[in-house]
């Protein structure tokens, strides 16, 4: 009924029984070809793929936090850092109260305040894709995107659900 790809592009490392010189060659012919059969599917598609990325916009989370914040859309700052000698990794954790919400076509699927489920819609919108999970700090109002990503958790029966309905969606089919 639809395609879903979860994977960002083919990597060397996904190719043990080609040669060691040859991976990368061969892992770009084989990501250029899935580019263009993806692109030229006759069915619904759950990212389009980009020349960056088979699952839609190969945005990084800077790029995200940017986006979101041209929408209006509060973030948290990024901070990124760059050193020659090696030092402890910086690991910053996520609130207890943090949430997931997806959006699924039209869908926003989670629970989280309608102000939250308008935001990730937009940010959806303005990446054009119509499956992303977007984390925010809280489920409140006045809630914090933390992140964005265009691999949502499958596993979540809302999100399947919400998946199989847009693929069945006669509107989708056009």
């Amino acid at each position: 009924d639809g395609v879903i790809t979860r994977l960002p592009w083919v990597l060397p490392c996904d190719l043990p029984d080609i040669r060691a010189r040859e991976q990368e060659y061969v892992a770009a012919e084989i990501s250029a070809f899935l580019l263009a059969w993806l692109v030229s599917l006759d069915c619904p598609l759950l990212n389009r793929p980009s020349v960056q990325c088979l699952s839609g916009p190969g945005w990084r989370s800077q790029k995200w936090v940017s986006k979101a914040r041209e929408l209006g859309i509060p973030t948290r700052a990024v901070h990124q850092s760059i050193s020659l000698r090696a030092r402890p990794a910086v690991v910053e954790t996520e609130p207890q109260d943090a949430i997931t919400l997806t959006v699924v076509g039209n869908n926003v699927i989670g629970t989280g305040n309608a102000v939250l489920k308008r935001y990730a819609s937009r940010l959806a919108a303005a990446a054009n894709v119509q499956l992303l999970s977007v984390r925010f700090d809280s489920a409140a109002r006045d809630g914090i995107l933390l992140g964005a990503s265009l691999w949502p958790d499958l596993n979540d029966p809302d999100v399947g659900e919400a998946i199989w309905d847009h693929f069945r969606d006669p509107a989708t089919r056009k």
